[in-house]
């Protein structure tokens, strides 16, 4: 039967301390086939062996080691030089995990973990129930209210502080139009007052302004659209990593984390909003043009 074995070896016992230069530090280690539910690997691939490990990216930054090194791993009371053939990335218990198929005994097991797999139509949410009533004290999850439990606090956090981002940006987006907008119309006070001397219409005017700054805002997009997937992506993982690992694991490369990019959201919706800003400021900004007259320009 497919299973995961995790166990907690601390320093003080023989199992499972895994050895950093002179000292040794406690590492979470599943033991089972992880190739029933694979995970992405940022490098190689998932241990198959007794002899194969794979590591967090922040256990691997940690251990000092990369994919390909090997890693003295006591288990049992014996010592074995472990070949790192992966690495992942995980934010469970501190990010500091590792997976291989080691033996393991009884006294070893801190819990077992089996993974079942429902027939289509099944309804997970009973059937969970149903187990965890049968089977108890274990506990029995639905994958999916498992994720909404563990992951879903992150989640709402990140959904909310993007939302308000999306709000502050599209008036600040407004606001520094407005500015910008009064302080080119008092530039061509001159220019536009004889325009409107010579018989020009105050709608086209106010549409040259209009173009001009849906065109800069157009170039803007498309400049902070390629900024978001590449250096946000970046600060992001920086920002984990820091998180997750301290000052010392900045730049080290222990976040690895993919943007999962929506893109009606990314690329209609907000740039949309956006134009929509612009476009509805920058008109009712450039509605001061009709002041401007040759004799006001004389008088001053």
């Amino acid at each position: 039967n497919p299973y995961v074995a995790s166990l907690t070896p601390v320093v003080s016992t023989p199992q499972g301390s895994v050895e950093v230069g002179v000292s040794a530090v406690s590492l979470y280690v599943e033991n089972g086939d992880h190739t029933l539910l694979p995970l992405t690997y940022a490098e190689g691939r998932a241990a198959t062996d007794p002899t194969e490990i794979a590591l967090s990216l922040l256990a691997l930054n940690q251990a000092g080691r990369d994919v390909g090194d090997t890693l003295p791993v006591e288990v049992g009371g014996q010592v074995r030089d472990l070949t790192i053939v992966g690495s992942y990335q995980d934010i469970t218990n501190g990010g500091k995990t590792a997976k291989s198929v080691l033996p393991t005994q009884g006294n070893d097991v801190m819990w077992y973990v089996v993974g079942v797999a429902l027939a289509p139509g099944t309804d997970a949410a009973a059937t969970a129930q149903a187990y965890g009533d049968e089977l108890a004290p274990a506990k029995v999850h639905d994958i999916e209210q498992w994720r909404a439990q563990t992951l879903g606090p992150i989640a709402r956090q990140m959904t909310v502080t993007a939302a308000i981002s999306a709000v502050v940006a599209v008036a600040l987006v407004g606001l520094m139009t407005a500015l910008f907008t009064r302080m080119i119309l008092a530039r061509d006070a001159g220019p536009i007052a004889v325009q409107r001397a010579l018989g020009a219409d105050d709608g086209g005017l106010r549409a040259q302004y209009v173009t001009r700054m849906v065109l800069v805002l157009a170039l803007g997009v498309v400049v902070g659209a390629v900024a978001a997937a590449t250096l946000g992506e970046a600060m992001f993982n920086l920002m984990f990593e820091g998180l997750y690992g301290g000052m010392e694991a900045l730049g080290r490369g222990t976040s690895r984390i993919d943007f999962a990019v929506d893109p009606l959201l990314t690329y209609v919706l907000l740039p949309a909003a956006l134009l929509g800003s612009v476009s509805l400021v920058t008109a009712a900004s450039a509605r001061s043009l009709s002041d401007a007259r040759i004799s006001a320009l004389t008088t001053e």
